[in-house]
């Protein structure tokens, strides 16, 4: 399914190679990064609040020119209960 949750983890990649001319700047919104790949054309992120979110990507040449602006606006969705349990379950407080 399409449909994204908070805790989802969802992939960010460069369709093409770097081209080592250009700076990328990512947008990222509120979410928080779990790995990016050694040269950065891999995120894997995730959200943890639902909502509208715009993620976008700028690359800048030497001369600090915008070459190409990529953006895309995605909804996240609240999660479920067990979702959001397994999601969070590392920062649980154990019960006694």
């Amino acid at each position: 399914s399409d449909e994204r949750t908070v805790c989802d983890t969802i992939t960010l990649a460069l369709l093409a190679p770097k081209d080592p001319s250009l700076e990328y700047k990512w947008d990222m919104a509120d979410a928080t990064i779990i790995s990016e790949s050694n040269n950065g054309s891999v995120y894997q992120i995730r959200f943890t609040t639902p909502g509208e979110k715009r993620i976008s990507l700028q690359t800048v040449d030497t001369q600090g020119n915008v070459t190409a602006v990529t953006d895309q606006t995605i909804f996240i969705f609240a999660n479920r209960l067990w979702k959001s349990y397994q999601c969070h379950r590392k920062q649980l407080p154990k019960v006694p």
